[in-house]
């Protein structure tokens, strides 16, 4: 009878372990259910929304995206009238040093570029044109070595 009793209360403690083993598991099965229906609301929530939410994005998109071009184009036109400005300023300042200088492309490059380079300005005796001219070709003169 003694080893009967220990074969019951073995038993019965198997059974009482194997039925808290189920209980667990059927309540982690439930949390699991639970998570996986909200999961599959919420993939259909956002099936629901997805269009919508593209559409919008690609409004804003769009409405930033052609602002910006707007933007773009406008500065692009801006300095391009800048650029225009310039290139007449440039033209205007060629031209005046080919009428003061006409052979200014032959010489620009001269080896005695250096020398004026280094040359101080020469203080113009009198201060109209003609004497700031005179200055930069004394000025000029004194660069080039004595003949």
């Amino acid at each position: 009878e003694k080893i009967w009793r220990t074969y019951v209360d073995l038993f019965e403690r198997s059974l009482a372990g194997t039925r808290r083993s189920l209980r667990r598991h059927k309540e982690r099965t439930a949390r699991v259910e639970r998570e996986l229906d909200r999961t599959k609301w919420e993939l259909d929530d956002l099936r629901r929304k997805h269009p919508l939410q593209i559409e919008r994005l690609s409004g804003t998109l769009q409405g930033k995206f052609t602002q910006r071009q707007e933007d773009l184009q406008e500065q692009l036109s801006h300095m391009n009238l800048e650029n225009d400005k310039h290139m007449k300023e440039l033209r205007l300042l060629t031209g005046n040093v080919t009428a003061w200088f006409p052979n200014f492309d032959l010489y620009k490059a001269s080896s005695y570029k250096r020398t004026l380079d280094r040359t101080p300005p020469e203080a113009a005796t009198y201060d109209t044109p003609e004497g700031q001219l005179s200055a930069d070709f004394m000025r000029v003169l004194g660069a080039l070595p004595a003949e």
